[in-house]
């Protein structure tokens, strides 16, 4: 079974630092909720629940059907 962790195979794109200018990050596939206003509302805490839940049965369907293991990577946000 191989064990896939895009955060530490990519760990330049998540431990950069302010100061410099991060280039070459890969095309990906993700998950996102958009949306603006209050971040600390019920529905962004259902969105945000949601978002999860689907994750981890994404990730348990791939490891049952190809047998990888994937991470769930942690949750980014974007202020502005």
């Amino acid at each position: 079974m191989r064990k896939i962790d895009y955060k530490k195979e990519w760990s330049h794109l998540y431990q950069a630092s302010v100061k410099e200018v991060v280039l070459g990050v890969p095309t990906m596939s993700y998950l996102m909720v958009d949306g603006s206003g209050d971040p600390n509302t019920s529905l962004t805490s259902a969105a945000v629940e949601a978002l999860f839940s689907l994750s981890y049965a994404l990730k348990f369907l791939v490891k049952k059907g190809m047998r990888d293991r994937l991470r769930v990577m942690p949750l980014e946000g974007c202020g502005g």
